[in-house]
């Protein structure tokens, strides 16, 4: 951790406890100075980031905005500066601000999810930056075809109007890292909503004939695809285990899901991983039968907030064989505050199940941006000893 952190919390104050004074309703001046926002960033996770931005008052940005004026280069209050923007849907200087990371440092965007710009006049976006973002990641689909992070995020940006080019930027990115999974999360995101989306990825996109082929062709790739992450996470794509997007889902798409994830299991029997997805999808479709359950009452919880916590069986055939270990999991919150994604990431195969079980029952205080309720990943870890 950065020396001027220790110094600030006098080697007291933790991260978690730097979180809970930020969440305070107190201004975040007194808190900490806009010097030390780039030391702390460097520590913070994406919703954490969301919290130390929120706290921010327009007179701290306008600090961090005259900083910027003579340390350009400081990315990482840049992208607080954009997180606050867009918390505060002040469009104007979070288009402006993203379009200069975006000019300046085309590798950063993907560390700021707030940078991204939608094809869309909206409170948060313009077709004028969208162009102009757009001219910029056509030139670096070109010039930056060696740079992983630039190729993460221009393929990212691109599928919005060319998922074919999108593919083959991915593509060549896991081929640079043929080790770094998030590639492999990026194509299954591309061919799964590809698919159930005929190719338009959102809502407002007019469907074309370019679009619908793509998505055929996305069914023809997972058909032929011997790589069961690939396979198995685009199937969860198709069907998911969250009831309420389970209901959006055609019957068509839903089918292909069910296919892709066995297809998955016969091509890793091993991996507990599609064996859990497989046990929550048909939990899914039995809740989806007994119709909406009931949420927690939430009351004045933050978002973000465990409300509900079931702890995890220990299996007695590990428990008598002495498997004591802790299972790391990625988990999907989704809008309704349910868990619909546990990917076990770490531990012991024998406690990754039992971990499973437990943590997709797990109910949050839905995540918020701008004060409507997002999907968040987080990382848990489950402790078996």
């Amino acid at each position: 951790m950065n020396v001027a952190f220790r110094i600030w919390t006098n080697g007291r104050l933790g991260l978690g406890n730097f979180i809970c004074v930020v969440r305070q309703k107190r201004p975040f001046s007194c808190l900490v100075s806009t010097a030390l926002l780039s030391s702390l960033a460097s520590v913070l996770c994406a919703q954490e980031w969301l919290d130390l931005a929120s706290k921010l008052s327009s007179s701290d940005a306008s600090a961090i905005e005259q900083q910027l004026q003579s340390h350009p280069e400081d990315l990482k209050n840049r992208e607080i500066l954009i997180t606050y923007y867009t918390l505060k849907g002040i469009k104007s200087k979070r288009l402006d601000q993203s379009l200069w990371l975006t000019k300046n440092h085309p590798e950063a965007v993907g560390d700021c999810p707030y940078a991204q710009i939608a094809e869309q006049d909206s409170p948060f976006d313009s077709m004028a930056a969208f162009e102009e973002a757009k001219a910029l990641w056509l030139s670096y689909a070109d010039s930056r075809t060696t740079d992983p992070r630039v190729l993460m995020s221009a393929g990212k940006f691109i599928w919005q109007f060319d998922p074919n080019l999108s593919e083959r930027l991915l593509l060549q990115g896991r081929q640079l890292e043929p080790d770094n999974r998030e590639w492999v999360l990026a194509l299954t995101d591309l061919y799964g909503k590809g698919i159930f989306t005929d190719g338009r990825f959102r809502p407002q996109t007019p469907p074309s004939p370019a679009r619908h082929n793509f998505a055929l062709r996305a069914r023809l790739v997972l058909k032929a695809s011997k790589d069961p992450l690939i396979v198995g996470l685009a199937g969860l794509r198709l069907a998911p285990q969250d009831v309420e997007i389970l209901r959006t889902r055609s019957q068509e798409n839903v089918d292909l899901g069910e296919k892709l994830r066995r297809k998955a299991q016969q091509l890793a029997p091993s991996d507990p991983q599609w064996t859990i997805y497989l046990h929550d999808f048909e939990s899914a479709k039995q809740d989806m039968a007994r119709g909406e359950q009931p949420l927690p009452d939430f009351g004045r919880a933050l978002p973000g907030t465990l409300v509900k916590q079931v702890k995890a069986e220990y299996p007695k055939s590990a428990k008598r064989a002495g498997v004591r270990d802790v299972v790391q999991l990625r988990i999907l919150v989704g809008t309704s505050g349910r868990v619909i994604v546990v990917r076990p990431e770490d531990g012991p195969v024998e406690l990754q199940f039992a971990a499973a079980e437990a943590v997709k029952q797990w109910v949050y205080k839905p995540f918020e941006l701008n004060g409507s309720p997002v999907e968040t990943w987080k990382e848990v870890a489950i402790n078996f000893q």
